[in-house]
């Protein structure tokens, strides 16, 4: 059962050892992957079996990340051999095959894999372009942390090079689902030509300005430009069917708790949801970015209330330094909602923890 198991290794860098032992382990038959640490690199080791460091020499830990009481370390991994313990470990691997059951639900939807409604999530991590390189690195890093797609954003006034851009679409598409976030309308639909599957934003003012032959090749996020957000969005919905978008995703849009207020666009999500056959969107960065709280805990809660809204898709991103690991955080907090929306439960007593710095006993 090699293939069901999820072996995240956690490091600073994605060093040269680091890609040898991945290779390795993909090759043996685990799906494997890298994140940056977001945190000393021994507390990860919590969300496997709390107090379990002193047990074995960790340099570079291995996280599996939905299989409690499995210890792994690269270089014996790397051999074929496993470290496991006694205990729940068949029901653990039973709950991940059920993971990989919600899985299937996605759909191709415009190219975007996703669900019409939770479970399963669809992440989309977005970075900012900074540089050819520095945007390529960090897509990468995303990708391997468990982002189902990589939305690019374009920063208005520090556009790359159409060359450069539709290069860096390109590449990325050979192993990732790509996403254009831009208001230059050109670039856009530039982007899509050469393979990007979704494009993010539009509004009813701005849906018109992209050429029609582009309207079914990829999916769109429409959001709302006033305070009636329901009524706004229902009407670019149907505008956007008739004008030949196939695969419009509606996004209330988040805002930061306090003020303005984060409440009100949940329950937006939940009443549109109920009559409009679309997936919807919301970006949960924008309330961790601005919560002076450790981001573990803030995003397993609004997974928790985008699942009860009816959201299948959530954009995330790791700008501010707090944040760091966010996409990582968002990918197992997604698995632990996945599994209490299935079974209709509380999201507590599955083998995914994102209890870093306490502990259930």
């Amino acid at each position: 059962m090699n293939d069901k198991w999820r072996i995240v290794i956690v490091n600073e860098k994605a060093t040269s050892q680091i890609r040898r032992v991945l290779s390795k382990l993909q090759n043996l038959g685990y799906n494997a992957s890298f994140s940056q640490s977001p945190i000393c690199k021994d507390e990860y080791l919590n969300i496997v079996r709390p107090g379990s460091r002193e047990k074995y020499r960790v340099e570079e830990c291995v996280l599996v990340d939905w299989i409690p009481h499995i210890q792994l370390v690269p270089d014996l991994v790397a051999s074929g051999v496993v470290f496991s313990d006694d205990g729940p470990r068949a029901m653990a691997l039973y709950l991940l095959e059920r993971l990989d059951v919600i899985h299937k639900k996605k759909r191709p939807y415009g190219g975007l894999p996703l669900s019409l409604r939770p479970p399963p999530f669809t992440i989309i991590a977005e970075v900012y372009y900074r540089g050819y390189e520095w945007t390529l690195e960090k897509a990468y890093t995303f990708s391997a942390a468990g982002a189902d797609a990589v939305s690019i954003g374009i920063i208005p006034g520090l556009e790359p090079s159409q060359n450069i851009l539709l290069g860096l679409v390109e590449e990325l598409s050979k192993d990732t689902s790509v996403c254009i976030d831009t208001v230059n309308y050109q670039i856009m639909a530039s982007a899509i030509e050469r393979g990007a599957v979704c494009g993010l934003s539009l509004t009813h003012t701005t849906m018109h300005n992209l050429p029609v032959r582009l309207r079914d090749k990829a999916a769109y996020v429409f959001i709302p430009e006033t305070r009636n957000v329901v009524g706004e969005l229902v009407h670019v919905y149907e505008e956007a069917l008739r004008a030949g978008y196939s695969y419009p995703i509606i996004d209330p849009v988040l805002y930061p708790p306090i003020r303005p207020g984060v409440l009100e666009r949940f329950l937006y999500a939940r009443e549109l949801a109920s009559s409009i056959s679309a997936p919807f969107m919301l970006g949960i960065n924008n309330v961790y970015e601005l919560v002076d709280a450790d981001t573990p805990g803030v995003i397993t809660l609004l997974l928790s209330l985008a699942g009860e809204a009816g959201v299948s898709v959530i954009l995330v991103s790791e700008e501010s330094p707090k944040a760091r690991g966010a996409v990582l955080e968002t990918r197992l907090a997604a698995s632990l909602v996945e599994l209490a929306l299935f079974y209709g439960t509380p999201p507590k007593d599955y083998p995914v923890r994102l209890l870093f710095l306490k502990s259930k006993r």
